[in-house]
């Protein structure tokens, strides 16, 4: 349960290049409570961006036709058809099981042998990078006061591509001491038990300092207004906007909030619906640091994948505190198509939980 902890506490100060991850997990790092586990395990693996569920009712608002639906039109009717997290109708004994499988690439730079950490979220002479993966599983009860059963893999290399013996050198001095599988295996998962909670997302709270509006542009206006400063370091503000819904605790916010952030992004502008498959529609969205894909189901209002692909990141300069701004490409050894983050959400009812090992509040 503590291996990815145990390679925080190994982490050494000083500089590092993992800025593009930090940027999309400090506020909830910075959150605590409840889910310092998950916390924790992201100020590690560098890649990762922490994805949600959202939890819709099953109805069709207005006979939208995803065909022909704009972007807008696709995140208002999302937005109609957000619930509250609990107002799922669960019976007694049931439980609402979310589930998030995330992969991201992990570059391996030249010099990672004297690097603090050898793995990068952004490539500079990359060497290699491998493709990571873990799986957070959250089983919820009509209690909102009842604890939640979180079931969760280790973070996990899946495959190596480029300078592999090199990649599967720097994962086994770096990740496998801690208890970590080796690149190609997979750790087995652990069942734990945090404290319920309302709903209610930590994130947006920490970010707007207080009430979240519930009036989309009053929101976006807060949302851009209480954005981090050094601007020429940090990922814009609407480029996170478009990430938050790829945030665990995006899960545990009320559908009104849910819907006022959806809301929020319909407003931007330069979305557009880039492919329909049936009930989904996705929506892609071109800012300044990468391009962010939603795929929506249309008939439920759910966002079922998340998906970014990040062209410029952040990084340290010398061995001081001074960051710079660096543009750059998918090397050519990482396959084609390949996101820098995905997550994919699944949300059921299920009758049963697994066993916890133990207790984290």
């Amino acid at each position: 349960m503590d291996s990815m902890n145990k390679v925080r506490e190994m982490r050494q100060p000083g500089a590092s290049d993992l800025s593009v991850a930090r940027a999309s997990l400090e506020a909830a790092i910075a959150s605590g409570g409840g889910d310092r586990r998950r916390s924790s395990r992201g100020m590690v693996i560098g890649g990762g961006v922490l994805a949600a569920g959202l939890v819709v009712a099953g109805t069709l608002v207005g006979g939208l036709q995803p065909q022909a639906a704009s972007a807008q039109e696709v995140l208002e009717n999302a937005a109609a058809l957000q619930v509250e997290l609990y107002d799922t109708s669960l019976e007694e004994g049931q439980f609402l099981r979310t589930k998030i499988v995330r992969e991201s690439i992990s570059y391996l730079n030249e010099g990672w042998q004297t690097g603090v950490e050898p793995f990068s979220a952004v490539p500079v002479h990359p060497v290699a990078a491998v493709l990571t993966g873990s799986t957070d599983v959250s089983y919820r009860s009509a209690d909102r006061s009842a604890d939640v059963t979180q079931d969760t893999s280790g973070y996990y290399g899946i495959q190596a591509y480029g300078d592999t013996s090199a990649a599967e050198a720097a994962w086994a001095e770096y990740y496998v001491p801690s208890g970590a599988a080796k690149i190609g295996e997979q750790a087995p998962g652990e069942v734990w038990r945090t404290a319920g909670r309302a709903p209610g997302s930590r994130f947006l709270e920490g970010k707007l300092q207080g009430r979240i509006p519930e009036d989309p542009q009053a929101f976006l206006d807060a949302w851009i207004a209480g954005a981090d400063g050094d601007a020429a370091a940090r990922e814009p503000a609407l480029d996170q906007l478009w990430r938050v819904v790829g945030d665990a605790d995006f899960a545990n916010a009320s559908g009104r909030e849910r819907a006022t952030v959806l809301r929020a992004l319909a407003l931007t502008d330069g979305a557009e619906v880039v492919s329909t498959d049936g009930g989904l529609s996705v929506v892609q969205y071109k800012g300044e640091w990468g391009t962010y894909r939603l795929t929506v189901d249309t008939a439920k209002g759910q966002i079922v994948a998340v998906q970014s692909e990040i062209h410029r990141g952040a990084v340290y300069v010398g061995g001081g505190n001074k960051e710079r701004l660096v543009d750059f490409e998918a090397p050519a050894f990482v396959p084609d198509g390949t996101f820098s983050s995905t997550e994919k959400i699944t949300v059921d009812v299920v009758d049963s939980v697994p066993q916890a090992d133990t207790f984290d509040d």
